[in-house]
């Protein structure tokens, strides 16, 4: 990949030296090689001259050859006007394109997008983030529908046990955030002790937000004893962590 070319060839790098086998891919066509070219062309990196509107070319000349992350990548350059006029209607269709061909991030760009064209695109988006958080694991395609069964939204019955089922695989999966909103669910449900277990998790992970929510939790009573003492500690690590 380009990451290891990057890694193992600093000196070549330095030099402004294009890795060879993605030139020799661009003139043979190979759409790993064409993907390749266009990330240099949007960088600016290893010898290639930034310019958006080639790294859009290179990414279509990849997409047309049914690359998944080119397709993607197309699809947020006509979202973004980056490159290309800018067309939401054509970066939608490549970004379903992008997930029937199973790439998670092109998953998760049609179903957000989509999920704002009423019940049906909600239906429709729900489905997809449940194929990126079961088959592919993805922590954001977990969190979205966490949050589909926390409101109750895409055909799903409002149920905060399966909300917070999913924001513990979102969190176990890396997503942090995801351990907080699990956290108050919890106290939503009543739970209060395991919501202040996973706060205490998410706080020694670094999240901020845990950090006040512990807060919280000690100047209100909730899973521990109230404390105005502690509850301005965590409150105080919150501010300074900002």
């Amino acid at each position: 990949t380009i990451i290891l070319w990057l890694s193992n060839s600093p000196g070549a790098c330095a030099e402004g030296h294009s890795p060879w086998y993605v030139e020799e891919g661009v003139v043979h066509k190979d759409p790993d090689a064409l993907w390749n070219a266009g990330l240099l062309f949007k960088r600016g990196a290893a010898g290639f001259s930034q310019s958006h509107e080639k790294a859009a070319q290179m990414f279509k000349s990849a997409a047309d050859l049914g690359h998944a992350q080119a397709l993607n990548n197309l699809g947020l350059a006509y979202s973004e006007g980056d490159g290309v006029p800018r067309s939401p209607e054509e970066a939608l269709m490549l970004w379903k394109k992008s997930a029937n061909l199973g790439y998670v991030q092109g998953m998760l760009n049609y179903a957000s997008t989509i999920e704002r064209a009423g019940e049906d695109g909600a239906k429709t988006a729900v489905e997809w983030y449940t194929i990126a958080a079961e088959r592919e694991r993805s922590p954001t395609g977990a969190r979205y529908l966490a949050e589909a069964y926390t409101v109750g939204k895409g055909g799903l019955r409002q149920d905060y046990e399966e909300g917070v089922k999913w924001f513990l695989r979102a969190g176990d999966l890396g997503d942090t955030k995801s351990l907080v909103k699990a956290a108050l669910l919890y106290q939503a449900l009543n739970r209060y002790a395991e919501s202040i277990r996973l706060l205490s998790r998410a706080s020694k992970l670094g999240e901020v937000d845990a950090l006040y929510e512990v807060g919280r939790a000690y100047e209100r009573g909730l899973g521990v004893s109230a404390d105005i003492v502690k509850a301005m500690k965590y409150y105080g690590m919150a501010a300074k962590s900002g």
